[in-house]
């Protein structure tokens, strides 16, 4: 019988896999995060693309993403990577037959037109033969050395119209609204920290002609707009 011997998805510094405890639910449809991009001379800055990064430093950034795992006999697998509790697939990793021995590959955050997507949760699914593994991990980005055509590699929550104008309905956000709490595993999957994530966000907007321009410690309300304008220098 094809099965799996074992399963590790090892860290690099600059992030770990993180689960969810927590369902998540569902808040007011009229809930937006809304703001306005303006220059230096308070000018609108059209076609900014808009982030979020979670306010805490003990969720780290930006994951290459790598798995590891050994097969016992040869036999077809797939491993891709799809948006959290949807069918619709972001990225094939690896689909393909391969042989005994271990194997190891590397998501590094991009979609399947390589664009790095947003900070949020998705889910990862490995099938070996007839067994599959179903997980969910967290990105949390930084922007801040994001300048110039590097802005074009980047997916956006949001883009501004020609008024320097954004917005975008809160259910985009992978958060429960309540205190979330989520487990942080080593590379060995063992927890080594619990960790509350709250509805603290800081938001980014970048732009090819501009340094990155965020604001700290935005709180985010479900029931209602949250005003988020941002000035680069």
């Amino acid at each position: 019988m094809k099965s799996i011997k074992s399963l590790i998805i090892p860290f690099t510094i600059s992030f770990l896999l993180i689960l969810s405890c927590t369902d998540s639910t569902e808040p007011d449809e009229a809930a937006k995060i809304s703001g306005n991009v303006t220059n230096s001379l308070g000018e609108p800055v059209p076609n900014s693309k808009i982030m979020l990064t979670y306010y805490t430093e003990s969720i780290p950034l930006r994951p290459e993403t790598p798995f590891s795992f050994n097969l016992t006999e040869s036999t077809h697998i797939k491993l891709w990577i799809t948006y959290h509790n949807l069918s619709d697939t972001i990225n094939v990793i690896v689909d393909d037959y391969l042989t005994q021995g271990n194997h190891s590959f590397t998501w590094d955050a991009t979609n399947s037109e390589g664009l790095i997507i947003v900070s949020n949760y998705y889910d990862w699914h490995l099938k070996i033969g007839g067994n599959q593994v179903d997980d969910k991990l967290l990105l949390n980005m930084t922007y801040n050395n994001i300048t110039g055509n590097d802005v074009n590699n980047y997916e956006s929550f949001a883009t501004t119209n020609d008024n320097g104008h954004y917005e975008f309905e809160i259910d985009r956000l992978p958060f429960s609204f309540a205190d979330n709490e989520i487990e942080v595993t080593d590379e060995n999957g063992v927890v080594i920290d619990t960790v509350r994530v709250s509805n603290i966000f800081k938001i980014w907007a970048l732009h090819t002609d501009y340094n990155p321009s965020f604001i700290d410690s935005v709180y985010i309300n479900e029931y209602s707009v949250t005003e988020g304008n941002l000035s680069f220098d």
